[in-house]
């Protein structure tokens, strides 16, 4: 027996909520597509090195202050759902996790598409796929609910190392710039402030005062990106 009826209720809750983490992502892939499509077309790979960076910092920038409100009022959000699923807390925090590593890979999965190297998806695919099975076999029936969080987190970490990897391999790209740590500074200086000031019960006690502590640490996180200041480009 793997997971109980109420266990499969709040995964599926905890999951759906994270999802909000790739929103950025999903958005940027619909925009990326045909840019990357007519560059390879022009044979400008300098440009789609320059444009990959770019959207890998924009998705980092958009992805981290979702990323951050879901870190520090997990309970609170599960909340909305009713007082039984706030023990999927640390479920969410997990899955937000790994979708934010799978934003750091940003749209390598489209310029390997783009490129013709679909049988690469295709390995990718059943990596993946293999991966994620045994990690469910593996975690789950010790540790439930965790276990399911943790499974699906590695896979997209793995994927994500994957995608990076082969691209830099095949193409010599990489989505990673001397600017990319200023997002990642910002959120975890918002997280630390916000987590100093649950320490002195300075937080939302339920669902509905996420309505005044998500707009605030979105406002701090983009003060804080502000402050280290942004690229020119």
């Amino acid at each position: 027996k793997y997971a109980s009826l109420q266990d499969v209720g709040i995964y599926s809750a905890t999951l759906l909520i994270s999802n909000i983490a790739i929103v950025i992502l999903t958005a940027a892939n619909q925009v990326f597509s045909p840019m990357v499509s007519e560059i390879f077309h022009l044979n400008q790979l300098d440009l789609l090195s320059t444009l990959y960076k770019t959207m890998v910092r924009w998705i980092m920038i958009g992805s981290l202050p979702i990323f951050s409100v879901l870190v520090l009022y997990p309970s609170q959000i599960l909340d909305v759902f009713g007082s039984r699923y706030i023990e999927g807390a640390p479920a969410l925090m997990i899955l937000t996790f790994g979708y934010v590593v799978r934003n750091i890979a940003g749209v390598s999965n489209t310029i390997l598409v783009m490129a013709g190297r679909t049988h690469t998806e295709l390995l990718n695919s059943m990596a993946t796929v293999v991966f994620s099975l045994t990690a469910c076999w593996l975690l789950i029936p010790s540790n439930g609910i965790l276990g399911a969080a943790l499974s699906f987190s590695l896979t997209l970490t793995l994927l994500s190392f994957l995608l990076v990897m082969q691209v830099k391999h095949l193409l010599n790209l990489s989505p990673f710039d001397k600017s990319l740590w200023k997002p990642v500074f910002a959120a975890t200086l918002t997280i630390i402030i916000f987590k100093c000031l649950a320490f002195f019960n300075i937080s939302p006690a339920g669902w509905l005062g996420i309505f005044w502590a998500g707009p605030l640490v979105l406002v701090t996180y983009a003060g804080l990106l502000c402050l280290v200041g942004w690229e020119t480009h």
